[in-house]
């Protein structure tokens, strides 16, 4: 507000998104980007001229002119390429592959050119640490566009044009950029942490009154979602928190007993999940019984829908995996689908949600397959148009359709639709998939023979050179596709690796584990690994290193945890081994080896009480005989010396080494989870 230009800026970007056009956008941008483009080599491509004027132009120019346009070319080909590849259906205009066509009047490239191009930009300027994109992006010129724009151009440092909303943009693209790779990368989430952060600062000096509350809690919910991404729980319920305090809003879920279906003649007991609004006292119970009254959530605040849905993956990353896990994340779902007019996009990703929770049931696994069939059908149909779709297409946590497709798959792959699955990897070039089935269906020649056909198309393409080596088995596929890269594929490392643990050879998988490593740390099931050929080598101080590594990146992995214990017990250092084994009775409860260590550590530990209530935990399984003898009879030891003591307030000898710690005069078993 107060600056003519931006205030133009503003209307022009919302006029785009209201018609769902963003070539006119594109087009804009590019003719105040014109004269530096002129100056650049021919037989450049447009990425590469594009990132050469901005090593030049970003940094030095203080033009507001040259700026804008590169603010309008960046923001036009992030929303293009997130229309064609998130919310569907693609975008309207004249499109082109090669985003420098989309601005001239020149020939269109044929398919088979446009191919080519898509090809080799995904080589070149997609990968990122050593990850390659998954499957078949559309447009994926686009992408590239405004991440070499938002990368090498410092938007915020004119001082004739104010652009505030420019770090929210770039949030946008490099998020995006990171949920179609491999695995997560390293450098892109210093960036984007970094960048989420300094979003949060900003927020808090800009008013309200002008930015309005629904569009400043979307920038802490996106910022959420980049934490989830990295599976940073703490920072993440932070954001929450602030988009909520923004919206006046918060939630909980509750049980109550009700009728979810008119065919109920009695009440049963049922999850909701409840809304409050600062001022307006408690929400209604959104469990299907009856329709929204005033004080549930708007029926036309995406923002509010987009929370409830971030809330819901908060909560599912934030518990152990469980049985009971779907019926109480459903709910979430239920509360967007009960809303008399839900966004679009909202009610898709609930959709999706609902389909992956009632996947785990067997009763509902038809269920989930027909949503998951509906969803299909929705992305590729013209209606309801972009303009419905583009309100919280960022906010809202929705996978790109080359990863849902491949879930779609893997979910047809699990229903024993094998067939349907081989149609639907091969359509989206989901290598390693499609070799699967392929191998299901006993066609591995088929496999082999198609992916040969792609390498006389794509001979330096290293995914496929690590396909072939799947189908194979040949180690010589890897290293070439390591050699192709220019050895940067880490993929083709994490394949060596495997092979060589497969052969026993745990000291090559040492080196070729650390390699894919030091491309992308991020990586647990690397680290992983890792730490287990360490340990077949004897090295434990390496190991412990590794698995305590896998523990901070996946705080969920409750073999980790077990490992990691299972070496502190093997040094004898005790605490850090009861510590470990706390995470991982909370995260497998149902392990009767972990409760048996737990109850080893403890007692070594001093924790009686503790000790007590896993053995508790295995009695009540049943495997119980399987108890390690040496517990009881360590717990037997430290009875015994209480009762020769007397029932003192304490122990004076130390039974068999543990650090007795508490009041053993008092020994009967405790219940409840807290002690």
């Amino acid at each position: 507000r107060g600056c003519p230009r931006t205030e133009d800026l503003a209307t022009c970007l919302e006029a785009a998104c209201f018609q769902a056009d963003f070539v006119p956008l594109f087009r804009a941008g590019l003719l105040r980007l014109k004269p530096a483009l002129q100056g650049t080599d021919p037989a450049l491509s447009w990425i590469e001229k594009l990132g050469s004027i901005a090593a030049v132009e970003g940094g030095a120019n203080d033009d507001a002119d040259v700026r804008l346009g590169y603010f309008l070319v960046a923001v036009a080909s992030l929303l293009i390429f997130a229309s064609a590849n998130l919310s569907g259906p693609p975008p309207g205009g004249d499109l082109s592959e090669d985003p420098e066509r989309c601005g001239s009047q020149g020939p269109r490239l044929t398919k088979e050119e446009a191919a080519e191009l898509s090809k080799r930009l995904v080589l070149e300027h997609t990968s990122v640490d050593g990850e390659y994109v998954v499957g078949k992006p559309e447009l994926v010129g686009y992408l590239c566009t405004a991440s070499v724009i938002f990368k090498k151009v410092d938007l915020c440092q004119s001082s004739e044009l104010e652009l505030a909303s420019a770090p929210w943009w770039k949030l946008r693209a490099l998020h995006l950029h990171q949920k179609l790779l491999h695995k997560n990368s390293a450098t892109l989430k210093a960036e984007l942490v970094r960048t989420a952060n300094e979003i949060s600062q900003s927020l808090r000096s800009l008013d309200e009154g002008v930015w309005g509350r629904e569009c400043l809690a979307a920038a802490e919910i996106e910022c959420a979602g980049v934490m989830q991404t990295y599976q940073l729980a703490q920072e993440a319920v932070v954001f929450i928190k602030r988009a909520g305090d923004r919206l006046g809003m918060g939630m909980k879920a509750t049980g109550v007993m009700g009728k979810r279906t008119v065919h109920q003649v009695d009440a049963k007991a049922q999850m909701v999940v409840v809304t409050e609004h600062a001022g307006g006292g408690a929400g209604a119970e959104r469990d299907g019984r009856r329709r929204a009254s005033a004080q549930d959530l708007p029926r036309d605040c995406p923002c509010e829908q987009a929370l409830v849905l971030v809330y819901l993956v908060q909560v599912s990353k934030s518990q152990a995996k469980t049985e009971i896990q779907s019926w109480e994340m459903m709910p979430y779902c239920q509360c967007v689908f009960k809303q008399d007019r839900p966004g679009a996009f909202a009610k898709m990703a609930a959709t999706l949600h609902a389909a992956r929770f009632e996947r785990e049931r067997n009763r509902t696994r038809e269920r989930s397959l027909v949503r998951m069939e509906k969803l299909v059908e929705v992305l590729q149909l013209p209606q309801p148009g972009a303009v419905k779709r583009l309100p919280g297409i960022f906010t809202v946590d929705f996978p790109p359709l080359p990863l849902f497709h491949k879930e779609y798959g893997e979910m047809l792959i699990a229903m024993a639709m094998v067939g349907a699955a081989l149609v639907v990897f091969e359509k989206y070039e989901h290598w390693d998939s499609l070799i699967v089935c392929y191998q299901l269906l006993q066609k591995t020649a088929q496999a082999q023979k198609l992916i040969n056909d792609r390498l006389a198309e794509s001979p330096d393409d290293p995914r496929l050179w690590c396909a072939l080596g799947d189908v194979t088995k040949d180690d010589s596929c890897y290293v070439k596709a390591w050699e192709r890269s220019g050895r940067r594929h880490a993929r083709a490392q994490r394949s060596l690796a495997a092979s060589a643990m497969r052969n026993d050879d745990y000291a090559a998988a040492v080196g070729h584990w650390e390699l894919a490593l030091a491309l992308n740390p991020l990586n647990p099931s690397g680290w992983f690994a890792l730490g287990y050929s360490y340990m077949r080598e004897g090295d434990e101080s390496s190991a412990l290193r590794a698995f305590t590594r896998v523990t901070q990146l996946s705080p969920d992995n409750a073999e980790a945890w077990n490992n990691l214990a299972a070496l502190h017990m093997k040094r004898q250092t005790w605490k850090m081994a009861f510590a470990a084994l706390k995470e991982a009775t909370r995260l497998r409860r149902e392990s009767w080896q972990l409760w048996d260590n737990y109850v080893e550590a403890g007692l070594m530990c001093g924790h009686v009480m503790l000790s007590l209530y896993g053995l508790q935990r295995i009695a009540a399984m049943e495997c119980c005989h399987k108890v390690s003898l040496s517990s009881l009879d360590l717990l037997l030891d430290v009875v015994s010396r209480v009762k020769r003591e007397g029932g003192g307030g304490g122990a004076t000898n130390k039974p068999r080494g543990a650090n007795v710690n508490e009041d053993l005069s008092v020994l009967e078993i405790n219940d409840s989870d807290e002690e």
